[in-house]
């Protein structure tokens, strides 16, 4: 699955959204995904606090409730994964995401190990 949804514009002066990340295409013109660039970038530093922006500006949680509420509490990082899979497939946000879970998750907790 490389993306559940797309708009497509026509080559010309108007582009799309600003803040979206979109694509030229040499047939198509430009392809745009509906994943916010600031919520991509915040997410990686502060993902419940990118979630909560995200869900004040009128954007949905990719689970339902009460799910949502538990993954934002417990494994925000997760939360982001899927949400950036669910809209960009394995895409390089998703890798870059990835590793930050990873030196999250796996080195957290050598810091207190040593005290």
């Amino acid at each position: 699955m490389i993306c559940m949804s797309y708009k497509i514009y026509p080559l010309t002066r108007f582009s799309p959204p600003a803040l979206w990340i979109s694509f030229p295409h040499p047939i198509l013109g430009i392809i745009e995904h509906p994943m916010h660039l600031w919520f991509l970038i915040v997410s990686l530093f502060l993902p419940r606090i990118a979630f909560v922006l995200f869900w004040l500006g009128g954007g949905h949680w990719p689970f339902p409730p009460p799910f949502d509420i538990l993954c934002w509490i417990f494994i925000p990082r997760a939360m982001v994964l899927y949400d950036v899979y669910r809209w960009q497939g394995f895409g390089i946000w998703f890798f870059i995401h990835l590793l930050a879970a990873l030196l999250t998750y796996g080195a957290g907790g050598k810091k207190f190990s040593g005290r």
